[in-house]
């Protein structure tokens, strides 16, 4: 009785003070070894509410903190979709911070323990995102093809394929990257991604053909039509064929003729003979990074800067 007062005590100032630590580890003795009776669902849900509030986005308690301090009191924490619920905050804050490996470790552990149906879609597409985040696309591969066995909805089949053809053209995978969009509806801005990251000119003369824009009026591109172009433009000069950089300039020399890369669109479809490919460099500097995959291209070129990093290290 004296200890459970002591405690009860402990419990109070520390919420005077909002002293988070403090609260829980009176809280949780007194819940694991208290004998409380009665009071143990209460003083159970107020554990849970403040083991929630440690990863709200309004919370202010530094991110290492509220994860050791979920850690330490994981026996405590809300069970059913409340936990859940608490998991997805932390990761939420683990990715804003940059944590990606962590934050996928996070997931991966509820993966493995949510029943084999299609809520594992979801949980396996931001898995293996934040496997590509983190520079592992290995890993990235692997949750997919451990998830496959399920006949998810159409969309989220779709979502994973994209996932994974990422993932592959990251390992350096292209052809294998290419075969597994073939189901997927609408793929050929991924493909063309793919081919530029690739430097695959041949299949880039191809793919992006279909994705070139109208010319629209003077000055009329957008960014990422621009980079369309700009991109073919590249492609057709690295293969030397000058009659589809003639057709380019044909088509689009008045709607760069206002625009800021005007310069480069005029070097890249002059004659193949006065196409300088040390110019290249400046060429693509010049490209902006809006490209026709969305953000399937951002995915892939954050990937490739992690895994550069991640060899640096």
């Amino acid at each position: 009785m004296v200890e459970r007062r002591g405690l009860t005590l402990a419990m109070s100032l520390a919420t005077r003070r909002g002293d988070e630590p403090a609260l829980l580890a009176a809280a949780a003795a007194l819940l694991r070894y208290g004998n409380v009776g009665a009071d143990a669902a209460p003083l159970s849900a107020t554990v849970q509410a403040h083991l929630v509030a440690l990863v709200a986005p309004q919370s202010t308690m530094p991110l290492g903190t509220a994860a050791g301090l979920l850690w330490d009191y994981r026996d405590l924490m809300p069970t059913g979709a409340d936990g859940d619920r608490v998991v997805w905050m932390l990761a939420d804050r683990l990715q804003q911070a940059g944590l990606y490996r962590r934050a996928a470790e996070l997931l991966e552990r509820r993966l493995s323990t949510t029943q084999r149906d299609v809520e594992q879609g979801p949980l396996s597409i931001r898995v293996a995102t934040l496997r590509i985040l983190a520079g592992a696309p290995d890993a990235a591969v692997r949750v997919l093809r451990e998830t496959a066995m399920i006949p998810y909805p159409d969309a989220i089949q779709d979502e994973r394929r994209r996932l994974q053809a990422v993932a592959l053209e990251l390992l350096g995978r292209h052809a294998e990257a290419v075969a597994t969009l073939a189901d997927i509806r609408d793929a050929t801005p991924i493909r063309a991604e793919f081919d530029w990251h690739a430097r695959d000119w041949s299949g880039l003369a191809a793919s992006g053909t279909a994705l070139l824009p109208a010319p629209g009026a003077r000055g009329g591109l957008s960014a990422e039509g621009q980079a369309i172009v700009l991109r073919q433009a590249i492609a057709h000069a690295m293969l030397g064929q000058e009659a589809a950089l003639a057709r380019l300039n044909r088509r689009y020399a008045r709607a760069f003729a206002a625009l800021p890369t005007a310069p480069v669109f005029a070097m890249l479809t002059a004659p193949v003979g006065g196409f300088d490919p040390a110019r290249l460099d400046s060429a693509m500097i010049a490209l902006s990074a809006a490209g026709p995959a969305g953000a399937i291209g951002d995915l892939l070129t954050a990937g490739q800067a992690a895994r550069t990093s991640t060899r640096l290290d």
